[in-house]
């Protein structure tokens, strides 16, 4: 079985076409898309999550404040209300909003009093935002911008000579292991999937069916090899060349752009060996339903091009303004899950997914896939 191994190795190692996909064209990849969008985590982004702490209505001149949040919807902000204070700061602190403004119960009395009576009132309202993300920083600057159109109300309202200000509170919320943005640590899982799924999508269903269809299996087993050290033989090749692969984007990514140490913390290395597992199994799935090499080749592709794109290895396809049916695609592909499971490992999760969904979806995937290939394990291998 090492012996066909090894010259399984050498043969895929003979092919341009084998070496340039999973090893050259990921380094170029990721060369191109830092170069162009390296810079997009500096830019102010055009919409934010906006966390609302409100217990009591608002009522009187209170109303001014509620006509200023109603303007700045659906942009820049998108409001969330809350009732409860730790349930707002948990959420700000897991990404599901970038903001959190907290109105006062005693809003309305106070600036009711600094309206309309001489003496001194103290109206304040409480801005959190995320210690080290940028996005946060930003919102809470915008919003302070936009709610200071509160004292020129207030002055027009107010008694002569009785203007008292709202005074803005800006509370740093910290977040446990907080990461700022990176771009190239955020695309370095994708750039990572992207070297490895070739191997499942095109490698192994492409040398399974050709063995099987040229006969070439056949020759195989009139020699002491069995089917299972035939696929063995092919699996431990394809496990090898995607680590030379994901071995040369490792030194690219750090030693270039800098990617986060924690690439080679154990849970993110176990995480991208899961990763190739299920790669490979998506390439016993297709050979199970492909006979012919031309097929299997097409399929693949079709495949390999949705598991990029749609998965969101490069963009976060979630966070935009998509059809619905093609976020419950998205969330259904492995793809999104082993990626989402990579930048969490990192510190860069976009959809805050519960962690059992990112690691069910993929090893349904898996399972699914060598049940099936198994009972077409004889069919598949040419050992009818």
């Amino acid at each position: 079985m090492l012996k066909l191994t090894k010259g399984i190795l050498l043969d895929t190692l003979r092919d341009f076409e084998a070496v340039f996909w999973p090893l050259v064209f990921p380094i170029i990849l990721f060369f191109i898309l830092v170069s162009v969008f390296g810079g997009m985590g500096t830019s102010n982004p055009v919409r934010f999550k906006l966390g609302i702490l409100q217990r009591t209505q608002l009522t009187g001149f209170g109303k001014i404040l509620e006509n200023v949040i109603e303007q700045i919807q659906p942009e820049p902000f998108h409001a969330v209300k809350y009732e409860d204070l730790s349930r707002a700061l948990k959420d700000l602190q897991s990404g599901r909003i970038q903001l959190l403004l907290e109105i006062p119960d005693t809003f309305n009395m106070d600036l009711t009093r600094a309206i309309l009576t001489s003496g001194r009132s103290n109206v304040s309202l409480k801005v959190h935002c995320l210690s080290g993300k940028m996005e946060s920083e930003t919102a809470a600057t915008i919003l302070e911008t936009i709610l200071s159109t509160l004292n020129i109300e207030i002055f027009k309202r107010a008694r002569p000579g009785n203007f008292t200000e709202v005074n803005f509170q800006l509370s740093i919320v910290s977040k446990p292991n907080a990461h700022s943005f990176h771009y190239a640590t955020y695309l370095f899982p994708g750039i990572l999937l992207t070297a490895i799924m070739p191997f499942g999508f095109f490698h192994l269903p492409l040398w399974l069916v050709f063995n099987r269809t040229s006969g070439l299996n056949k020759r195989l087993y009139a020699s002491p090899v069995t089917p299972a050290e035939s696929l063995l033989s092919l699996g431990l090749t394809q496990l090898i060349v995607m680590s030379v692969s994901c071995l040369l984007i490792y030194v690219f990514g750090y030693f270039v752009y800098s990617v986060s140490s924690s690439i080679f913390s154990w849970n993110f290395i176990f995480t991208l060996l899961f990763s190739m597992l299920v790669s490979l199994s998506m390439g016993l799935f297709l050979v199970c339903f492909f006979p012919k090499p031309a097929s299997a080749v097409v399929s693949g592709q079709v495949l390999y091009q949705i598991m990029m794109f749609v998965g969101g290895l490069y963009f976060p396809v979630l966070r935009y303004n998509v059809p619905s049916f093609l976020k419950y695609f998205a969330l259904v592909l492995p793809s999104t899950h082993l990626a989402e499971l990579l930048r969490s490992a990192l510190g860069h999760s976009v959809y805050n997914l519960p962690v059992w969904q990112m690691w069910s979806i993929p090893s349904l995937w898996l399972i699914a896939s060598v049940v099936l290939f198994l009972i077409r394990f004889k069919w598949v291998m040419g050992y009818e």
